[in-house]
């Protein structure tokens, strides 16, 4: 899980974006019992930058060991999205 929240900080870095900028996150994760375990690395690595609205949901599948996704919605403050 924090693999996948490092992957995504690194594109939004290459974007000139951080987690300051971020106002949404989708996450999807294959077993929804993991979830006490998604939100502390969640708490850990996007919350302290403030907390952008956030959906998680569980999927059927991924390819490959995939075990969790997430996609952002980044706002830069210069306007530039």
């Amino acid at each position: 899980m924090r693999l996948a929240l490092e992957n995504l900080e690194r594109s939004l870095t290459a974007a000139g974006a951080g987690w300051a900028d971020v106002v949404k996150i989708n996450g999807y994760v294959l077993d929804i019992t993991r979830l006490p375990e998604l939100n502390a690395v969640y708490e850990r690595v996007v919350c302290v930058h403030g907390k952008p609205a956030r959906t998680t949901v569980e999927v059927a599948a991924f390819r490959g060991d995939v075990q969790v996704e997430f996609d952002a919605v980044a706002v830069r403050a210069d306007g530039e999205d």
